[in-house]
């Protein structure tokens, strides 16, 4: 049944529901109607039962009393009678019991009870018979008044045939309407199909038409959208990396094809050969650094780059840095303090995390002016640590901020092209930092600085490293 079409799976379901459902009404509609059909027959033979008692009780002689039940009920309609003393001997009974063997039926313990019982009685077939003791002239009798169940069971037999009809019809049109029903709930289906067969690589643009959002496939279809979103955001930052990666690749390409030209057009001297192949080394360097950059985000985005966690100590990841940017600090005219930092430790790739701390603060170094200042402090928030990289640099406006971590992104393309910036660092540093389950976030004020914070899991050691 699960090979089957969900429209004709919840029609057999409905069907099956339904067949039970009409089942069990006509079961009890039947025990219903039947209880009700004898307590009719009950009733009426308690009528007639009490009009016959009335009589024996109001004659006055045997004789008097035997006239009248035989001018009353020697035929009375449906209705039979049989009267008889304590003995068993028959005193009066119906035309129809004429030649038929006396009733015989366990006396009630008292006068007025009621004992009903259903029996075949000679002469009428299936019978309901009541019996009951009725005093009369010289002592007490039993009485009998049965009535045939023909009529009873032709009524029943018309129900049962109404239900055995009336059944299939009504299983019929449950199915018909079940799958009809099944057809229109699951028509947004067939819409969001031929939404989805339409979408490619090249036309994202399609989108599922919400007619219900607060039902379950108007909830499909805003979720299918959303996912068509993601999707379209994510080809297109693909586009745009795949673009802005050919364009990052041109450049140092042409300057390093162009300085072999200009070097191979005439002979040249040792040393203007030496300066031709010094710039050549340049422009490859800065070849080898952007495709380092794009191979770790391209494998970070895969999935595929392996973090090695082991155990480190921070602070002292943080001040050898600073140490290994001294020497830019110094040509660049900007003071670099590192403040005392407590010693943490940190689980995670010291050489992944040695570049991230290397990216910030060489921006901070290109974009702080001559005489400007970088500090790097650093404090503990509840088994985390936070590394703030402060500068008094030119600032980023704040139109750009929520830009800056995206890949090949610039504040100014002139600024990033005098300083060789790729636009790659932060990205880099995001992409590192979110895979030791930290984060990294900048605030900046244009012409007052920036402040980078970086934060990541740690425990604090105790112990103090200095500046």
């Amino acid at each position: 049944m699960s090979r089957l079409p969900i429209r004709w799976q919840f029609t057999l379901w409905f069907g099956a529901t339904l067949a039970l459902l009409l089942f069990g009404f006509s079961l009890l509609l039947f025990v219903v109607m039947r209880h009700q059909l004898l307590t009719a027959v009950d009733a009426g033979l308690q009528e007639e039962l009490r009009e016959i008692t009335n009589e024996i009780s109001l004659a006055r002689r045997l004789p008097e009393m035997l006239e009248q039940t035989r001018r009353r009920f020697l035929e009375h309609g449906v209705y039979h009678f049989q009267m008889a003393d304590p003995a068993g001997k028959v005193l009066f009974q119906s035309r129809a019991f004429d030649g038929w063997p006396p009733l015989v039926t366990p006396v009630a313990a008292a006068s007025g009870d009621l004992y009903f019982d259903t029996r075949d009685v000679p002469g009428l077939g299936p019978s309901r018979v009541v019996t009951s003791v009725a005093e009369g002239p010289g002592g007490r009798y039993v009485v009998h008044a049965a009535t045939s169940l023909a009529p009873f069971e032709q009524q029943l037999s018309l129900l049962i045939t109404v239900l055995l009809a009336s059944g299939p019809i009504a299983l019929a049109s449950g199915l018909a309407g079940g799958y009809t029903l099944a057809r229109r709930a699951l028509s947004p289906v067939d819409r969001i199909v031929d939404v989805a067969n339409r979408i490619t690589a090249t036309d994202l643009h399609q989108r599922v038409d919400v007619l219900n959002p607060n039902d379950e496939l108007g909830r499909l279809a805003q979720t299918l959208n959303a996912l068509i979103d993601r999707l379209q955001k994510a080809i297109e930052e693909m586009r745009r990396f795949t673009a802005d990666a050919a364009h990052e690749l041109r450049t140092p390409l042409a300057v390093l094809r162009s300085g072999i030209d200009v070097a191979l057009r005439a002979p040249r001297t040792a040393q203007e050969y030496r300066q031709a192949l010094e710039a050549a080394a340049d422009e490859a360097n800065r070849l080898t650094r952007l495709a380092d950059q794009l191979l770790f985000l391209s494998r970070q985005a895969a999935g595929m780059m392996q973090i090695d966690r082991e155990e480190m100590r921070l602070d002292a990841l943080v001040k050898d840095v600073a140490e290994q940017l001294a020497g830019r600090t110094d040509e660049s005219g900007v003071a670099l303090t590192v403040e005392p930092l407590e010693a943490w430790t940190v689980r995670g790739d010291d050489i992944r995390l040695s570049q991230v701390f290397y990216n910030v603060l060489e921006n901070a170094i290109k974009y702080t002016p001559r005489g400007g200042r970088i500090a790097v402090r650093g404090k503990a928030v509840d088994h985390r640590v936070e590394i703030e990289v402060e500068d008094t640099g030119l600032g980023i406006p704040p139109e750009h901020l929520p830009h800056v971590f995206k890949r090949f992104y610039r504040v100014e393309q002139s600024r990033n092209a005098e300083r060789g910036g790729s636009g790659l660092g932060l990205a880099i540093a995001q992409s590192a930092i979110e895979a030791h389950g930290g984060s990294i976030s900048i605030k900046s004020k244009p012409g007052h600085g920036t402040v980078v914070s970086i934060e990541l899991p740690g425990e604090l050691t105790g112990s103090k490293a200095g500046n």
